[in-house]
Formats: C-alpha cells, sequence, structure tokens
C-alpha cells in the first residue's frame, strides 16, 4: 500500500505532541506511528527500535540549514560547529 492509499480515520489523535523527541519516544514505547526526518531516528532505526513502514514511498531529500546571528560566521565557535554538522552528514547514510 502507497502513501496515496492512506486515509485518515476523522478521529481525533490519542496522543499529541509539540515536539520531534517526545514524538519518537512514544513510537520508540508502541503508541503509534511517527512521520519524521530519517537523520531523527537514524540510530532508532538501526537498533531495532522502529522501522520504516513504507520504505518505497520515501521522499527526496531536504535541505539541511544552520542558522547563526550576522557576522557570526567567522566567530571559532560557529566554524567548529558548522564544519563537525557537515561531517557528520556526511557520513550519515539517511536512507
Amino acid at each position: 500500500m502507497g502513501v496515496d492509499a492512506i486515509r485518515r480515520s476523522g478521529r481525533p489523535a490519542r496522543l499529541s505532541v509539540n515536539n520531534m523527541d517526545a514524538a519518537v519516544s512514544a513510537a520508540v514505547a508502541g503508541l503509534g506511528v511517527v512521520r519524521t526526518l530519517s537523520y531523527q531516528v537514524i540510530d532508532d532505526v538501526a537498533a531495532g527500535r522502529l522501522e520504516r513502514l513504507l520504505p518505497d514511498d520515501a521522499t527526496s531529500a531536504l535541505p539541511i540549514s544552520l542558522l547563526f546571528q550576522s557576522g557570526r560566521k567567522d566567530h571559532p565557535n560557529v566554524r567548529a560547529f558548522i564544519k563537525v554538522v557537515k561531517r557528520y552528514f556526511r557520513g550519515v547514510s539517511l536512507s
């Protein structure tokens, strides 16, 4: 069954959260399904705590943006953070 075949039941959600950590924790605890970006659950999927429900219907990759205060790009801490994030995401298979 593809994404187009899935329909909402019209019933209200039994659990509603306002941050992704809570949503992922609820899914790991077996409370339901979560829609998230691959990098947010990569460790849980690799460990077998979560599994992809529709692996053949993956969406295209989304860009990740790093935002920082104007004029701070040359600050050593900001440069180091950008370097670490780039290295992390280049080494991670998000599929």
